[in-house]
């Protein structure tokens, strides 16, 4: 089936409530404020620190990897950030790795799922059914709105690629989706639903 058919669906997804959640991400910051860890899910907030800019390394991009504990509206609660020398090819760079809040617009993983949900609960109505196509195969994530336990609730847009490929439309979505993966290079083994 083709995205744009998928996607057209009428779309009733719920809301992010402040959640609690235990997943890997990394950051997609460049230089811009979207790198800023702040003390509370708020740009005026004061600026605990910043995370280093994304690193392009031969047809990759390398951010920042963090762990991801929480979020309110379309904000999320980070910490442990660190950088991977041995993939940027760089020297370890500065990285604040404490606990703060940053935009959800500038971090990224993989989902590892073709079904979206609307709500973060598997027996909720599945607004989105990619058959074989994991999300992250078909789609960039936008940004992330929230998390509840495994659960991310992600904006969507089908990528160049997909939509050549499936002789579809761009489209966007939202959706919560599970089968959360922080590996920047390659799938997660044992990811499962």
């Amino acid at each position: 089936m083709a995205i744009s058919a998928l996607l057209a669906q009428p779309l009733r997804v719920e809301a992010a409530a402040d959640g609690a959640c235990n997943f890997e991400g990394w950051s997609v910051a460049g230089t811009d404020a979207l790198a800023n860890i702040h003390e509370k899910p708020d740009a005026a907030s004061p600026v605990l620190g910043v995370l280093p800019a994304y690193v392009d390394s031969d047809d990759h991009r390398y951010g920042i990897a963090l762990s991801i504990v929480g979020s309110h509206e379309k904000w999320l609660l980070v910490e442990n950030a660190r950088d991977d020398p041995n993939r940027t090819g760089l020297p370890s760079r500065p990285t604040f790795s404490g606990r703060g809040w940053i935009s959800g617009e500038a971090v990224r993983f993989q989902v590892q799922s073709a079904r979206g949900y609307e709500r973060p609960d598997a027996s909720s109505n599945r607004v989105f059914d990619l058959g074989d196509n994991w999300l992250t195969d078909v789609a960039d994530i936008r940004s992330v709105e929230g998390c509840a336990g495994d659960w991310a609730l992600v904006s969507f847009a089908a990528d160049a690629e997909a939509v050549s490929r499936l002789k579809s439309e761009p489209q966007e979505g939202r959706a919560w989706f599970r089968r959360i993966c922080a590996n920047q290079e390659t799938t997660c083994d044992g990811v499962t639903d």
